[in-house]
């Protein structure tokens, strides 16, 4: 006997987040899968990250939140903030920052999953090493450059 086709319906993100967004905003939390690989090497393509509401309180630098910024929404780690305004980039990223406003942040990831395993991701020690990840950006540049020689 064949096993039953899954469906899968594509939403579009625009309606995806205004109900992520709207159940944030009824105090609940929200689980959604991770997509692409911009927080590699600590999220990946698949894993799922449970968001929390920032009520009453912004995020620290390190941690990993769920912003606005093009007309679209991003899940990337603050690496500086000031007054108001927040930079943030994917752990993946090389030289890509963005900078948004405190009211462009939506939620904080509390906790990711991937298979059976789980972590905390909002803790003091997570947030220092995505921090030191970040400083460690020019040797990565350099590495992968290395890495590109070897493997051409």
């Amino acid at each position: 006997m064949k096993a039953p086709v899954r469906q899968t319906k594509t939403l579009p993100n625009a309606w995806y987040f205004e109900q992520v967004i709207n159940t944030l905003a009824q105090g609940k939390n929200v689980k959604i899968p991770v997509r692409g690989d911009s927080m590699r090497p600590f999220l990946v393509d698949g894993d799922v990250v449970e968001l929390h509401a920032l009520i009453g309180k912004m995020p620290k630098r390190g941690s990993i939140v769920l912003a606005y910024y093009n007309e679209r929404y991003v899940l990337h780690r603050v690496v500086r903030r000031k007054e108001c305004r927040i930079w943030m980039t994917g752990d993946g990223n090389i030289g890509q920052i963005e900078q948004v406003t405190e009211a462009d942040v939506r939620a904080i990831v509390y906790k990711a999953f991937r298979g059976n395993r789980s972590w905390m991701c909002d803790t003091a020690v997570r947030r220092w090493i995505g921090i030191i990840w970040f400083g460690l950006r020019p040797w990565r540049r350099v590495w992968n450059k290395i890495l590109k020689v070897i493997y051409i």
